[in-house]
């Protein structure tokens, strides 16, 4: 898996960046990329609008695999909380997908396992 970072504030750590790519990686096991490379692109950035909100920092992740896009973001206090709950967020995302596929393809399965069983029968 490609990570991609886009930083637009000079308060965000290396230490943030390292944790997050390492945290991000792990997320590949979700997915069945086959031929194709995945890219996760993370935007960890200073949070604009109200002063008076207290969830100073946010962070965007995109994850394209396959010709499917996936979306996490999250606000926060630290850019350690935000990055740390937009993962989680994305992880749960492509879980759900990983489930949604592996039940399709159960399907597809007995259907052309039915299909052929009633061909064999009527013959």
């Amino acid at each position: 898996m490609n990570i991609y970072f886009k930083n637009t504030h000079p308060d965000v750590h290396a230490t943030v960046i390292a944790r997050a790519e390492k945290k991000i990686s792990v997320l590949s096991k979700h997915l069945d990329e086959g031929q194709f490379e995945a890219q996760a692109y993370v935007e960890i950035t200073k949070a604009t609008g109200s002063h008076n909100s207290e969830a100073a920092w946010r962070t965007s992740i995109n994850v394209d695999v396959q010709g499917e896009r996936f979306h996490a973001e999250s606000a926060q206090h630290t850019p350690e909380k935000a990055t740390d709950r937009a993962i989680n967020e994305i992880r749960s995302e492509l879980r759900s997908y990983r489930e949604r596929q592996r039940a399709t393809t159960r399907k597809s399965g007995s259907f052309w396992k039915a299909l052929q069983q009633r061909d064999i029968r009527t013959q």
